[in-house]
């Protein structure tokens, strides 16, 4: 694994830095507006969006593989994982509770990944944040100064003047953008914030994970089928002495909610969900060798 860092494009704020950090930076590009900090499409003149964000990865022949899915290892893949932005926003403080669990989950997608046969994941982020319970110190900008203010950012009208830094914005040097003072927001009663200029905002680190020699696992999960609480799972493959187990996190055997079974060799494997607490829940069928390494997993939901 290789591990470094680059700084993010300013202001560190998701619409601006997720693209830049993306296989199709180099087909975006603004000229005098920022519309929320997004860039446009160069090729059309159309604001970025979700959906055109992803056209630009198919069109550049990347997959773009929804939460569970590993896609066609041959090729080139885009996938995005975490809520750790929308926590934050939306919980303030309470984003400290769910660390653990994206991390965890980060894990696990990354095992998953290289477990498909995926030889190279390398993983970005766009920005990092600011947490302090309370709220972070409020710093004054009159709005008559600002065409947009945003927690950690504003733009500025072109004849303001201000006391505060000023950068210009990452995909167009005609937009001024006024940068709040140290962990200052420009807004009362912000816990949680992005878009600034101090270290925890703007140095992102990049990992890049390499398997060597991955071709794919030994078996893979062909079918999962539910008849009531009582689960088929259907294994193709030549490995030895594999066990199937469904969990609601993979990675976690704390999380099995079966017991886990030796693969059949005459057929599906048939697991039983006692509690039926569980029907409609979201889970996992992991597929585990002998020593416990999952190989393959599917999502599923019980009973379903």
């Amino acid at each position: 694994m290789e591990e470094r860092w680059h700084w993010v494009a300013l202001p560190s704020v998701t619409a601006t830095a997720k693209p830049a950090v993306s296989p199709v930076a180099d087909q975006l590009s603004a000229d005098l507006e920022t519309d929320a900090f997004r860039p446009f499409v160069s090729a059309t003149g159309k604001v970025l969006t979700t959906d055109r964000f992803r056209q630009l990865l198919v069109e550049q022949e990347y997959q773009v593989l929804a939460t569970g899915e590993t896609g066609e290892p041959s090729g080139m893949g885009w996938t995005e994982l975490g809520d750790l932005d929308h926590y934050g926003h939306a919980q303030g403080w309470k984003l400290a509770w769910r660390v653990d669990e994206v991390v965890r989950e980060f894990v696990d997608r990354l095992a998953a990944l290289l477990e498909a046969g995926w030889k190279t994941v390398r993983v970005v982020t766009d920005h990092g944040w600011l947490l302090l319970p309370g709220g972070l110190p409020k710093s004054e900008l009159p709005s008559f100064l600002v065409e947009t203010r945003w927690g950690r950012c504003a733009v500025l009208k072109d004849t303001s003047v201000v006391d505060t830094a000023v950068v210009t914005w990452y995909w167009s040097p005609h937009v001024r953008v006024a940068m709040a003072p140290g962990i200052h927001v420009f807004r009362s009663g912000v816990e949680y914030a992005h878009g600034g200029l101090s270290v925890q905002e703007c140095v992102a680190m990049e990992l890049t994970v390499t398997q060597q020699g991955a071709s794919g696992p030994p078996a893979t999960i062909a079918a999962v089928r539910w008849s009531g609480l009582r689960c088929r799972v259907q294994v193709e493959g030549t490995a030895q002495g594999l066990r199937v187990d469904i969990r609601t996190k993979a990675a976690d055997p704390s999380t099995s909610i079966t017991a886990a079974k030796n693969v059949s060799v005459e057929g599906p494997t048939a697991l039983l969900v006692e509690d039926d607490r569980y029907e409609g829940t979201a889970a996992v069928v992991v597929l585990l060798t002998t020593d416990d390494r999952a190989i393959a997993r599917q999502s599923t939901t019980v009973g379903e």
